[in-house]
């Protein structure tokens, strides 16, 4: 069965969604990433953080089998993407409207993939810059958040265990390493389609590729258009 998108398209789609990965992105970036794909960034507020990761997890007897400084992170939910952009008040005109989520299709990734618990990387940004946990937050310390963090990250040997890997997480994380292709890239929804068309209702494929997802090219053109402000 298809069901037609409700972010104003007025084609009929089919996704497969248990292959679809989410990537908060601003939208100023989309030209970049549609160039080059999603890549790591060079340098971030948690480069500390990722530095010592797998330090810590050495001294707790873990391997930690990446450098999540050579990674780019998705999520296995639109929802959990959401709570990356979604603001607590109308805020139209603020930069937070020029946010749009990235879909991936996990299919088309050519690289290895792994699952962790994001709450404990969430910790570990907050313990940079305080000394005691609050009542949010899950973990005792930084060297706790991380080598939690570390025990929580399993590799995903098979896209068709996405799904269930993430039903043992509370706020799943995907870790795609060395990024993602530009050709694996299938949609773009932007922030103010969802805060006022509401959340599209993709569908598993139907096996009809002229009926598949965007591609490239509609979002080059969604971009060009100037609808993603």
């Amino acid at each position: 069965m298809k069901l037609k998108n409700s972010v104003g398209r007025d084609e009929y789609i089919s996704i497969d969604t248990s292959t679809i990965l989410y990537h908060v992105a601003s939208a100023t970036n989309l030209p970049s990433i549609l160039e080059q794909g999603i890549l790591p960034a060079d340098s971030t507020h948690r480069d500390n953080l990722e530095t010592k990761l797998s330090h810590i997890a050495a001294d707790h007897g873990i391997e930690f089998p990446v450098v999540r400084q050579d990674c780019v992170f998705c999520y296995p939910s639109i929802d959990i993407a959401l709570m990356g952009i979604h603001p607590d008040t109308e805020c139209d005109n603020s930069l937070i409207s020029h946010s749009g989520i990235v879909l991936v299709d996990a299919a088309s990734t050519e690289t290895n993939l792994y699952m962790g618990e994001f709450r404990y990387i969430s910790d570990a940004i907050d313990f940079q810059y305080m000394v005691r946990p609050d009542e949010a937050m899950i973990s005792q310390s930084f060297e706790d958040a991380l080598a939690r963090y570390a025990k929580s990250f399993t590799e995903i040997e098979n896209i068709s265990q996405i799904e269930n890997i993430s039903e043992q997480f509370h706020t799943p994380e995907v870790v795609i390493e060395g990024g993602v292709k530009p050709s694996a890239i299938t949609e773009c929804i932007f922030w103010k389609q969802l805060h006022t068309q509401g959340l599209p209702q993709p569908v598993r494929a139907g096996g009809i590729e002229e009926k598949g997802l965007s591609r490239r090219s509609r979002i080059e053109e969604k971009y060009r258009n100037g609808n993603c402000r």
